[in-house]
């Protein structure tokens, strides 16, 4: 019931304050255990379309939409393929798999309509009301995909133990040089190499874009067709 259009559209005259039809007011109280609790199925599609196709960082990482605990098998340890004589047994390798356990999260976002919004048709007040919600959660999903503490929310990349296998140190006074970039990227599995992004935030970009090669052009470019996300 709730992919209904009564539903629907009696769940956003009540947030208006609208009177509602006889028939809006049963799709309310008909939904079960919602009472007009639960967002309807067209306005969740367009929260979860839009979060699906944002830019940044949420680009780049695989966004799951899951009620509860989900595990997902991995390699752990894989042997090397072996090269053998004609007519040679193969020897079979101890390989192993293991689990990532992904965790549902809560994320929550509340809305003040103010009584000139009662004024808007359906549509419009929809709208407003998902893009309101979806840039404080794209923002949010964002944060904490890079600082994210895993209490109540994702674990995010800062919770990595950072050490000279996985991590070039640049000392706090100084800035970061071309060298330090190469050796960066030396550290990248060859498994993970070609999906690879630079990820930074705005004062490392400024620092970034300034380093030019030994013909004063900058490393970093930013083409028109690509919208201007830049490369390195």
């Amino acid at each position: 019931i709730f992919a209904t259009a009564e539903y629907r559209s009696a769940y956003f005259k009540r947030m208006q304050g609208k009177d509602l039809t006889e028939i809006e007011k049963r799709s309310i109280t008909s939904a079960e255990s919602s009472g007009g609790a639960a967002i309807p199925t067209r306005t969740m599609n367009m929260i979860l379309g839009q979060l699906g196709k944002s830019d940044g960082l949420l680009s780049l990482i695989t966004l799951t939409n899951i009620p509860e605990l989900i595990s997902y098998p991995v390699e752990n340890v894989v042997g090397d393929a072996q090269w053998l004589s004609e007519d040679a047994d193969s020897t079979a390798s101890n390989d192993s798999l293991k689990a990532i356990a992904l965790s549902a999260y809560k994320l929550i976002k509340t809305v003040k309509v103010t009584a000139k919004m009662s004024r808007m048709s359906i549509d419009a007040f929809e709208t407003w009301v998902v893009d309101s919600i979806t840039r404080k959660m794209r923002a949010a999903l964002s944060k904490a995909t890079i600082a994210g503490t895993g209490v109540n929310q994702p674990t995010g990349l800062n919770s990595v133990t950072w050490d000279a296998t996985n991590s070039v140190t640049v000392a706090a006074n100084s800035s970061v040089t071309y060298d330090n970039l190469v050796d960066m990227e030396a550290l990248i599995g060859e498994d993970f190499i070609v999906n690879a992004a630079w990820v930074m935030n705005r004062k490392t970009k400024a620092m970034v874009q300034k380093l030019k090669d030994d013909q004063k052009r900058p490393l970093f470019e930013r083409a028109i067709e690509d919208g201007f996300v830049g490369y390195l």
